[in-house]
């Protein structure tokens, strides 16, 4: 399905590209070039859905349930056209290389609310951080990522400084979900108990998914909006009822950003 999205995104992008390629003479020019190469963008990222209250917190996270806060983002990157600065032109097409983007969610108050709801206000809840030595450091529970995307992008400045930005890209990164969640008969975590030499390397997952954007700006200034959806590996222990499971799960990463361009 991924895939799909992928390439229907790129299908768009490069039709697009081959319409504007033939009708771009027969447009007005504008006076002064718009298409600016370097960005800054910051903003809020949206990971992940509410927790569901009737089922356990393994299950909730395989079904991408991360029970995570309105978090931030700020990304830098830098926009290859494809197309001369002169003549000032209406369209233009190139690359749009995303360098860095960083995120960062926490996870603390909606998981304290589940125990609450579920009946165990006393649950213990903290995300781990092995060491490599069998003792796991406790952190506020929380989802982190750092990313670089790279893909085609078309821009458009139908009239003065007023630019639409539509992009298409594959976000290649990596991840990190720490977790943990103990009450007086389940526990589970974001690492895997079965390994005594289990890093902190381990807790970082790549995934690599699509990532589809717009931008709208007038000048510099102006709004960003990205959604990306996948999926990645991560590691788990839980225990119930003196049975214990270790392993991998697939666990979606979707996101949403908003975010302001500069």
């Amino acid at each position: 399905m991924m895939k799909l999205f992928f390439c229907l995104n790129i299908f768009c992008l490069s039709f697009a590209t081959l319409s504007f390629a033939q009708t771009d003479s027969t447009i007005s020019k504008p006076s002064k070039n718009q298409f600016r190469k370097r960005y800054l963008r910051l903003g809020i990222n949206m990971v992940g859905n509410n927790l569901n209250t009737s089922v356990l917190p393994k299950e909730n996270i395989m079904n991408g349930n991360l029970g995570t806060e309105v978090g931030f983002v700020i990304e830098a990157g830098h926009i290859f056209y494809f197309l001369k600065k002169t003549p000032a032109r209406k369209i233009n097409v190139g690359l749009d290389w995303t360098i860095i983007s960083l995120s960062y969610n926490d996870a603390k108050r909606k998981w304290k609310d589940y125990s609450t709801t579920t009946g165990h206000p006393e649950a213990v809840i903290e995300g781990l951080i092995p060491s490599g030595r069998g003792d796991d450091k406790e952190t506020a529970p929380m989802v982190a990522s750092v990313a670089t995307k790279l893909g085609p992008v078309v821009a458009i400045n139908p009239i003065g400084k007023l630019v639409i930005e539509l992009r298409a890209q594959l976000s290649a990164g990596l991840y990190s979900y720490l977790m943990g969640y103990t009450d007086d008969n389940y526990f589970f975590a974001t690492v895997d108990n079965s390994q005594d030499d289990t890093k902190f390397s381990d807790i970082l997952l790549p995934c690599i998914k699509p990532n589809a954007g717009i931008t709208i700006r007038h000048g510099r200034f102006g709004l960003a909006f990205d959604y990306s959806p996948g999926r990645a590996n991560i590691p788990y222990s839980v225990e119930q009822n003196g049975n214990e499971n270790n392993g991998m799960m697939k666990v979606p990463f979707n996101s949403f950003q908003l975010k302001v361009n500069l």
